[in-house]
Order: C-alpha cells, then structure tokens, then sequence
C-alpha cells in the first residue's frame, strides 16, 4: 500500500557488478501523497463503516494521517448515502438502515477530499454459504493435548469461489466456578504462517474442508496423573463457528498482508506487493456474506 524504492547493495566480494551506474532519484520525493480507502461491506453489518487516511509522500515520512472531513459516498446504484465522520472510532459510517447491503448487489464508495483528490471503488456481495459440519479433534504432544475443530461446507463449483474461517471457542475451565466464562478465538495455522483462507477449484463442486482450528492447549495428564479428557478439562464449552464468503479482492488483499506481516522485519525476504482497487488511490474496498453456527462441544 506504499510506493517503496529498493535500493540492494552487492559488497560481498565476487559479486560486483561489471556495469555500474548512477540512479537519479530527481524529484520523487516531491511526488503527492494519495488517498488510502479501506472498506468491507456484509449483509449482516447494522453499520456500514469506511476508513479514510492519506498515504505519505514518496520519501516523505508517513504519519498516518487519518482525513476527517472527506466526504464519503456509498451507492447502489438507486440510492445514495452520506457516511459521517465518528471521531472516537475514527472512520466514516452510516446506519446500515439507510443503504442495506444484499447478496449478489453491487456497491460503489466515492470519497473526495477538502483539496479536490478523488477516488472511487466497487465491489459485490458474494451469497451466503452455511456451514454444514462442525469436528471437535485432538492431538497429544510432549505432555501437553491440543484440542482442534475442523469445518465443512459444500462449494457450489459454478466458478472459483474464496473463503476464510474464523470463530470464537467460549469456556468455563473445570476448577472455575459455574459462571467464569472464557473466550479466546479460533487460531487457523499459525500467526507467521495464517491458514484461514481458502479458494475452491472452478467449475467443480466439492466438499470444502477447513484447515484445523486450535481451540485450546492442556495438560495431557490431570493433577491426579490421570488420562486428561475434554469433559475432565472443561465444565462447559461451546464453539461459534464462522465462515466468511469472500470476493476475490478481499481475498488476495488479505493474502499479501499476511505475506507482508510473516517477512516483516527479514531483510533477506522478497518485497510484497499488496494489491489496491481504489481508483485514483490506494487501499480495499470488498464485500463478504458471512454465516454463523453455534455448537455445544461435548
């Protein structure tokens, strides 16, 4: 989401290049910022929110600089909305109410700053897809049991449709009292190496499988030296389960972005390039449908 200039040295003996020549940056530091629109719309949202910044100027310093007096449009072709400004979430909204947000309907964000600069995007709804199976598993490694779930649905197959699993995993620990309920989310892979998006092969329709979901990390053994169990671990436990139908532009965004978040910091790895489709600027503007299960684990 930033225009970034490479520079690679070759020092290591051997490896000096035999033409050498000058790169004249000239004026690319004089070069404007642009504006950064970031927008998910769904079905299910009562709000429907936009957040606008400014990007920094090509050698400038970037200071996040959040507009708050653009002026933002959402659009379905028929009707208009004006989104406000919310000072204390920082983004621009609109009651859900005034616009709604269907599957299959497409909707545009235009958004103008004070000085003129324009930008415009447009994405569409996916349908809704339903759970259709919810796994609880576990596995045991020196000493300790990790408890796994595991999702299944059904790909229609007309064309290649995208995915991402989420879920949250609420609990009450078998030494807390009846009322102490706990929630952590659903952990898909790993945080260097995320396994939460998925795509389905086109024109095929398949039984789609979600990778395993970690909910939890025990003991293998009780305090008594006996077998740990899920019903010995837990007084009670349920899972809700979500499965997020995707654009295709959400989903190859949210892919660089976890590629950019693994190799942050790794001078060695190769520069990602996070894809935009703001028009005039930078940024993901998308739309998602997401369906939701709840399940007691026993």
């Amino acid at each position: 989401m930033k225009n970034t200039v490479f520079v690679i040295l070759l020092a290591l003996a051997g490896c000096r290049p035999q033409i050498e020549e000058e790169v004249v940056l000239g004026n690319l530091d004089q070069q404007g910022s642009k504006l950064v629109v970031m927008g998910f719309l769904s079905p299910q949202d009562s709000v429907l929110t936009v957040k606008v910044s400014r990007s920094a100027p090509l050698g400038g310093t970037f200071n996040g600089s959040i507009l708050t007096n653009a002026t933002v449009l959402l659009s379905d072709g028929k009707t208009s909305a004006k989104l406000t400004y919310n000072s204390k979430e920082m983004y621009y909204e609109v009651s859900a109410r005034k616009l709604p947000v269907k599957a299959g309907a497409s909707y545009t964000v235009t958004v103008t700053s004070t000085e003129g600069q324009r930008v415009q995007s447009r994405c569409t709804i996916p349908e809704a897809v339903t759970l259709s199976a919810v796994r609880l598993d576990s596995a045991s490694s020196g000493g300790q049991k990790q408890y796994l779930v595991g999702y299944q649905w059904q790909d229609s197959g007309e064309q290649t449709h995208y995915y991402q699993t989420a879920g949250a995993f609420q609990y009450i620990k078998s030494t807390a009292p009846a009322t102490s309920w706990e929630s952590v989310p659903v952990q898909f892979g790993t945080q260097a190496n995320p396994a939460d998006l998925l795509s389905s092969p086109a024109g095929k329709a398949v039984l789609m499988q979600s990778a395993d979901g970690l909910v939890s990390t025990e003991p293998a053994k009780t305090a008594g030296g006996e077998v740990n169990t899920f019903a010995k671990a837990f007084r009670q436990a349920q899972l809700t389960a979500v499965l997020l139908h995707i654009d295709e532009t959400y989903y190859r965004f949210q892919k660089s972005v976890n590629l950019a978040a693994a190799t942050n910091g790794n001078p060695f790895a190769e520069p990602v390039s996070i894809p935009s489709n703001i028009d005039g600027g930078l940024g993901c503007f998308a739309g998602y449908n997401r369906s939701t299960v709840r399940v007691k684990l026993k």
